[in-house]
C-alpha cells in the first residue's frame, strides 16, 4: 500500500513539473507601476523661461498613446487650461505651450494615472508638480540713431535701434521695423539685427530726400531671447539735412573748347564740396560722341575731382560730351539737382605730306606698316629699275634701299608689307619676269628672298600678314587658272593652297589675322563683278559674296577691328564710287561713303577706338581723298591735290591714333608719305 501511494505521488508530480517548467520558458510578465523620475522645471522652480517645453521622465518605456493633451495637463493659478500640444520619445513626454506663459505666474502641471507603459501597467497615482515662470519685464529701445527729434540728419544715414537685452532676429524685420515719411511713403530698405550690442539696423535703398521728416516705428511682434515681447511699439521721428545739392564748380576741357588735344588730355570735373567716392564711376561720369568712350574713372578727395582717363585717345575733330549723371552725390547722400552736360571738341585732321624717294620713276604699288615705336616702314616699286625697294624712318629720318632686283630682273610689282612682333620685316611681291611669287624677310638682320609658290603666273595682288607666333600668311592671285590662292609657312614649310576656283576669282586680295590667328580675305570676283570673301574660321575655307551688286568689288582692302569683325573698302565701278562693308552686327552690311569718280587704289585701317579711316584715289581730280567715321558719320577729306597724286596709296594707324599713308605721285613719278598732325 505504502509503494502503491509513491507511485501515485510521482505520477501526479508530474504535470505539475511540467506545469512549472513549462511556465519558466514562457517568462514573467513586469507588472511594476511606472513613474516619474524626473520633471523639467523641477517642482516649485522658480524664474522658469516662458518659452519653455515642460517635460516628464519617465522610468520605463510608455504607451505613447495613453500621453496625450487629455493625460498630461497644464493648468494657471485661475485653474484656467494652457493650450500646447503634448509628445512622447525616449521615455520622456512633453508639454509644448502653444503660446509662451505669462511672467511671474505659478503653472500646475499634472500627469494623470491612467498614463501606461508598454506593457499597459497603469501608473496608478498622478504626477502633479507646480513652478514659477521668471518675473522678467518687457525689452525696451533703449537708444535710437537718429535720436528723436534729431534734425540735420544725413540723408544717407541708417536708422538704428539698440535694445535693452539680448532679441530674437527672425523677429526683427521689415515688418516689424518700419521708417515712412511723414506722407506715409513707406521707405525701402534692408533690416539686420546685431546680436552682439542688441541692435536693430534698417538701411534704406537709396539716400533718404532732404529737408524731409521720417518716422520709425518698431512693433510689439519683436521679441526678446526669451520669447517676451516688447509691450509697446517703439516710435521716433527725425529730419534730414536740408543742403544744397552739390554743384561741378569747373570742369577741363572746359565747356565748348576746341582744338583739344586728341593724346594726353583727361577730362577732370572739381565739385563744390566733398563727394561720395562711391557714387563716381563710369556709370556716372561718361565720354561720348556716337559711342561712349571707353575708359577709367578715379576721384581725388584732396581736390574734390573726378577725372575720366580714356583708354587710348579721343579722335580727330570729333564734338565729345561728358556726362554727369544725377546719381553722383556729396559725403552726405545727396545727389546732384540734375544730370549735367558739358563739350568740347578735338581738331580736325589735317596732313603734312611730302616726297620720300625721288629717284626716278618710284613709288607704285605701296604698302605701309607702323611698328609697336610709332616708325614707318614702306615697301614700294622701283620702275625705272624694276626692282623692289624699302623706305623706313626708324633712325629719325628716312632711309631707303633696294630689297631685291639686279640684272635683267623684274620685281616688287604687287608688293605688300607687314611687320612681326619684333618689329621685323616680311614682304610679298610679284616677279613679273619669272611670273612668280616672292618674298623677302630681314628677320635675320640682312634681306633675304624665297619662293613661297613653285607654281607659274601666282603671285599679283599679293597681301601679306604675320600671326601672332610670327608666321607667314599670303594671299595672291593664280593668273593661270584664275583662282585665289594661299600660302603659309605655319608649319615650318611654305604650304600653298587654292581657296576659291569658282570662275575667275582672287584679283585685288586683301588678308588679315584676327585674334584667333585665324585668316579672313577679301577679293574680286571677275566672272560675276563682285566683292567675295572667304576664311578659314571654321578650321576649312569657306567663301561668300559680300556685295553683289554689278560692278562692285575691285581694289579691295580689309582690316579686323578688336572684336574680330570685318571692315572692308572697295570700288564701285558701276557708279564710279568708294564703298565700305562690315559684318559688325552678324551679317555684311555695305554702304556707299563717297560718289564721283572715286573708290581706286583703297586702303583700310581701324584705329584703338574700332573708328574706321580709309585712304583712295580720286581719278576726276587726280587727288588723294581721306574718309574717317570717327565722328558717327562720313567725313571726306581732299588729303593731296599737287599735281597727279594718290594712287598705289597704303594706310596705318600708330598707337596714337596717327594716320599714316604713302602713296605714288605721278605727275613727279615719286614715292610720297603723308602723316596726320
Amino acid at each position: 500500500m505504502k509503494n502503491k501511494i509513491s507511485k501515485l505521488g510521482l505520477i501526479l508530480l508530474v504535470p505539475v513539473m511540467l506545469a512549472v517548467f513549462w511556465g519558466c520558458g514562457k517568462g514573467v510578465t513586469d507588472t511594476t507601476a511606472p513613474t516619474v523620475l524626473s520633471t523639467s522645471p523641477t517642482s516649485e522652480a522658480a524664474g522658469a523661461a516662458m518659452n519653455t517645453a515642460i517635460t516628464a521622465l519617465f522610468s520605463k518605456d510608455m504607451d505613447s498613446g495613453s500621453i496625450t493633451t487629455n493625460t498630461f495637463l497644464v493648468t494657471s493659478a485661475t485653474g484656467d487650461a494652457i493650450a500646447g500640444t503634448v509628445s512622447y520619445a525616449n521615455a520622456t513626454a512633453s508639454f509644448t505651450p502653444t503660446v509662451n506663459l505669462l511672467a511671474n505666474t505659478r503653472y500646475t502641471v499634472s500627469i494623470l494615472g491612467t498614463v501606461r507603459d508598454a506593457g499597459q501597467s497603469a501608473m496608478g497615482t498622478s504626477k502633479v508638480w507646480a513652478f514659477t515662470t521668471s518675473a522678467t519685464t518687457a525689452p525696451t529701445v533703449e537708444s535710437t540713431v537718429p535720436a528723436s527729434g534729431a534734425a540735420g540728419v544725413a540723408v544717407n544715414t541708417a536708422i538704428v535701434a539698440t535694445f535693452s537685452r539680448a532679441m530674437t532676429s527672425s523677429t526683427i524685420t521689415t515688418i516689424t521695423f518700419t521708417v515712412a515719411d511723414s506722407s506715409g511713403t513707406a521707405v525701402t530698405g534692408t533690416v539686420t539685427y546685431d546680436a552682439v550690442a542688441y541692435r536693430a539696423i534698417f538701411t534704406p535703398a537709396s539716400n533718404l530726400t532732404g529737408g524731409r521728416v521720417y518716422t520709425a516705428i518698431i512693433t510689439t511682434g519683436v521679441k526678446d531671447a526669451a520669447g517676451v515681447a516688447m509691450a509697446n511699439l517703439k516710435s521716433w521721428s527725425f529730419t534730414t539735412i536740408t543742403t544744397a545739392a552739390p554743384t561741378v564748380a569747373s570742369i577741363v576741357p572746359a565747356d565748348g573748347a576746341t582744338g583739344v588735344n586728341r593724346t594726353g588730355t583727361t577730362v577732370r570735373i572739381t565739385f563744390d564740396k566733398n563727394m561720395d567716392a562711391s557714387t563716381i564711376n563710369t556709370s556716372s561720369i561718361k565720354v561720348g560722341s556716337t559711342e561712349v568712350v571707353s575708359g577709367e574713372v578715379s576721384y581725388s578727395a584732396a581736390s574734390r575731382t573726378a577725372t575720366f582717363t580714356p583708354a587710348h585717345y579721343f579722335n580727330y575733330g570729333v564734338p565729345y560730351v561728358v556726362t554727369v549723371e544725377a546719381t553722383v552725390a556729396d559725403s552726405d547722400g545727396n545727389p546732384l539737382a540734375a544730370r549735367q552736360r558739358y563739350s568740347f571738341t578735338t581738331p580736325a585732321i589735317s596732313f603734312n605730306a611730302g616726297a620720300i624717294d625721288s629717284a626716278n620713276d618710284v613709288g607704285e604699288y605701296t604698302s605701309i606698316g607702323i611698328d609697336s615705336n610709332n616708325k614707318e616702314h614702306i615697301s614700294y616699286y622701283d620702275a625705272t629699275n624694276t626692282a623692289l625697294k624699302y623706305a623706313t624712318n626708324t633712325s629719325g629720318s628716312w632711309v631707303t634701299e633696294t630689297v631685291d632686283g639686279t640684272g635683267l630682273a623684274n620685281v616688287g610689282q604687287y608688293s605688300s608689307l607687314a611687320l612681326d612682333s619684333n618689329g621685323k620685316v616680311h614682304i610679298s611681291y610679284y616677279d613679273s619676269a619669272q611670273a612668280s611669287l616672292l618674298y623677302a624677310t630681314n628677320v635675320g638682320g640682312s634681306w633675304v628672298t624665297s619662293i613661297p609658290d613653285e607654281a607659274l603666273n601666282v603671285g599679283q595682288d599679293t597681301s601679306i600678314a604675320i600671326d601672332s607666333n610670327n608666321k607667314v600668311h599670303i594671299s595672291y592671285y593664280d593668273d593661270a587658272n584664275d583662282n585665289l590662292k594661299y600660302v603659309t609657312n605655319a608649319s615650318g614649310i611654305w604650304v600653298a593652297v587654292a581657296v576659291d576656283e569658282v570662275g575667275n576669282v582672287g584679283q585685288y586680295t586683301s588678308l588679315g589675322i584676327d585674334s584667333n590667328n585665324k585668316v579672313h580675305i577679301s577679293y574680286y570676283d571677275v566672272t560675276n563683278d563682285h566683292l567675295k570673301y572667304a576664311t578659314n574660321t571654321s578650321g576649312s575655307w569657306v567663301s561668300e559674296t559680300v556685295d553683289s551688286a554689278a560692278g562692285v568689288g575691285a581694289y579691295t582692302s580689309l582690316c579686323i577691328d578688336s572684336n574680330n569683325k570685318i571692315h572692308i573698302s572697295y570700288q564701285d565701278s558701276g557708279n564710279l564710287a568708294l564703298k565700305y562693308a562690315k559684318n559688325t552686327s552678324g551679317s555684311w552690311v555695305s554702304e556707299t561713303v563717297d560718289t564721283d569718280s572715286v573708290g581706286l587704289y583703297t586702303s583700310i585701317g581701324i584705329d584703338l577706338n574700332n573708328k574706321v579711316h580709309i585712304s583712295y584715289y580720286d581719278s576726276i581730280s587726280n587727288n588723294l581723298k581721306y574718309a574717317t567715321n570717327a565722328s558717327g558719320i562720313w567725313g571726306l577729306l581732299t588729303l593731296d591735290s599737287t599735281g597727279d597724286v594718290g594712287t598705289w596709296t597704303s594706310l596705318g594707324i600708330d598707337s596714337n591714333g596717327k594716320v599714316h599713308i604713302s602713296y605714288y605721285d605721278s605727275t613727279n613719278l615719286d614715292l610720297k608719305y603723308a602723316v596726320s598732325q
